[in-house]
């Protein structure tokens, strides 16, 4: 076998759905086979790559996302079967680990992180930005970047009246958000935070919004709802299944697309910005990282202060109302749709991982 790819998250996760995007597109080049963790049981899913590893004995082992099922197991193919170590990877994970965890275990995940990081032949990023950051960091590091795709056969613009009736949404503007409503602790927010703020300054118009994930959040959020009295301006659909996922973004007006200004969001490629664009939709993103890259061109970018900006909804608000008042300016979203078949089509980034991999196969 040449290449063994593990998933450091389930079969459904994101992580899980991009390799699987673009190995389909392999021309018969590479023979290979995709492995996924059991996030009931890590510890498991550990001796279980080990042991697919020892079994098929592939050149390379490409590992998907950071976490210490899969790079464990990565790491001891090197150093005991030589086999060559790709590492993609989408977060600052130190930085990330600050927002639920004590400094303790901040220092060590950094020494991990490091770790992992200097083991690996090869790294690939999601996002340009983040590639560039380690090359100056670590010249040593080999690294280039495969942003987050999309199928632009199932995520394209399309008219759903029917939907749009079901969820309350006929004759508004729709401002929403797609996303794991996971909730902050330290910082006391979540996916949908800002748009929610957003709407308080906005009561006056019709203009709504539509939350569509799941997570610790949304009982947060719409307690926020609540004393706000929102209750008819926000829609919470909870999670949908990923094959709906384009219909209900049709739904959409408007997209927001929010970061935090520090590392953690400088280095992250959202996932569903490509999603968004192929839809064609108008974003609205914060200026901080990979969002710089298209933001200007297939909406704007909105400043942004530190992790959590409280003033940031009112911001929001005031673009959100100027686009109220001049609709023509959602057009610009279209050209999101370019750029997506463009640069952002599976098909396109499929070609580019099944390079590399070949180069490193064959030297």
């Amino acid at each position: 076998m040449a290449v063994l790819f593990i998933v450091n998250q389930s079969v459904n996760s994101t992580c899980g759905r991009r390799i699987r995007n673009f190995t389909k597109y392999f021309h018969n080049t590479i023979d290979y086979k995709i492995l996924y963790r059991d996030n009931k049981n890590k510890i498991k899913s550990t001796f279980c790559f080990i042991y697919e590893i020892i079994k098929y004995k592939p050149k390379i082992v490409y590992v998907e996302q950071i976490a210490y099922s899969g790079c464990i197991a990565a790491i001891l193919a090197k150093l005991f079967l030589r086999v060559k170590y790709i590492f993609c990877v989408s977060d600052a994970y130190a930085e990330l680990i600050k927002t639920h965890h004590n400094m303790l275990i901040v220092f060590f995940a950094k020494i991990v992180e490091k770790w992992w990081l200097n083991s690996a032949d090869f790294l690939l990023t999601c996002n340009p930005l983040h590639a560039s950051l380690l090359k100056r960091k670590e010249k040593k590091y080999i690294v280039d970047y495969i942003e987050h795709g999309v199928d632009i056969n199932a995520f394209k613009s399309s008219k759903e009246k029917n939907l749009c009736y079901q969820l309350g949404l006929k004759d508004c503007l729709v401002v929403g958000v797609v996303g794991s409503l996971k909730w902050s602790k330290r910082y006391r927010f979540c996916y949908g935070w800002d748009i929610v703020e957003a709407l308080r300054y906005l009561k006056d118009l019709n203009i709504k919004a539509l939350i569509i994930g799941s997570g610790s959040g949304s009982p947060h959020l719409k307690e926020v709802v609540k004393e706000y009295d929102l209750q008819e301006k926000v829609i919470f659909t909870g999670a949908v299944p990923y094959e709906q996922i384009a219909k209900y973004i049709n739904c959409m007006d408007v997209c927001v697309s929010t970061q935090s200004n520090d590392l953690v969001g400088y280095v992250r490629c959202p996932t569903k910005l490509s999603e968004y664009m192929a839809c064609g939709k108008y974003i609205i993103s914060t200026n901080v990282g990979y969002a710089t890259l298209y933001g200007d061109k297939v909406g704007t970018l909105l400043p942004y202060k530190d992790v959590k900006d409280n003033s940031y909804p009112r911001r929001l608000a005031e673009h959100i109302r100027h686009l109220y008042f001049n609709r023509g300016l959602l057009q610009k979203g279209q050209n999101g749709r370019e750029i997506a078949e463009e640069k952002l089509d599976n098909r396109v980034l499929s070609k580019k991982l099944e390079t590399i991999l070949l180069d490193m196969i064959n030297h």
